[in-house]
């Protein structure tokens, strides 16, 4: 999978913390290059740990929208 688009899917922290852990734990998706998930409830805090995830096992991420 290149492309995942999670926008406007009322995504909260929990949420994002389980899209983290499989990123992580899993190893899920591990050629990603896109990656939309503005227009959700994610907040600072859920922000934060997708960013370790991010560090952790996304590094061929190009592309992230994450606003609000």
């Amino acid at each position: 999978m290149l492309r995942l688009h999670l926008d406007n899917n009322d995504i909260e922290d929990t949420g994002i913390q389980v899209l983290a852990d499989a990123f992580v734990k899993d190893g899920f998706a591990p050629c990603l290059k896109v990656l939309w998930l503005h227009k959700n409830r994610i907040t600072d805090v859920g922000a934060r740990a997708f960013g370790d995830a991010l560090e952790v096992s996304l590094k061929c991420v190009t592309e992230l929208c994450l606003f609000r």
